[in-house]
C-alpha cells in the first residue's frame, strides 16, 4: 500500500496567496534558522492532498485593431410610433369590510 504523505501549505499573510506546498518530511529536516526564515510573515496549514489544476486558462490582452460588428436580429423590434389607445383600468369596489 502506498505511503500517505502529509504536506504543509505556506500562505503569505499580506497577499493571502499560496506560495508553495512542501512535504512535511522535508520541512522537518530543515535547520531551525531555515524554518524561521520560511515561516516569517507566513501562515502554515497542514494538508493531506495536493490538488493540481488539470486545465490552466490564461487570458491575454490584445488591442482591437478592426471595428467589431455584431449581427443580432431582434425578435421584438422597437417602434417609434406613439401608442394611441390606453386601456382603462377596471372599476373596483372599495377595500372595506364586507357586511
Amino acid at each position: 500500500m502506498a505511503e500517505k504523505k502529509q504536506f504543509v501549505q505556506v500562505v503569505d499573510v499580506a497577499t493571502n496567496r499560496v506560495e508553495k506546498v512542501v512535504e512535511l518530511d522535508k520541512l522537518e529536516r530543515l535547520s531551525p534558522e531555515d524554518k524561521l526564515a520560511l515561516t516569517k510573515g507566513k501562515q502554515l496549514f497542514l494538508v493531506t492532498h495536493v490538488i493540481e489544476p488539470v486545465v490552466k486558462i490564461e487570458m491575454k490582452k490584445r488591442l482591437i485593431d478592426t471595428e467589431m460588428k455584431f449581427h443580432h436580429e431582434e425578435e421584438n423590434p422597437v417602434t417609434t410610433e406613439p401608442i394611441l389607445e390606453v386601456p382603462a383600468a377596471p372599476e373596483t369596489k372599495g377595500r372595506g369590510k364586507k357586511k
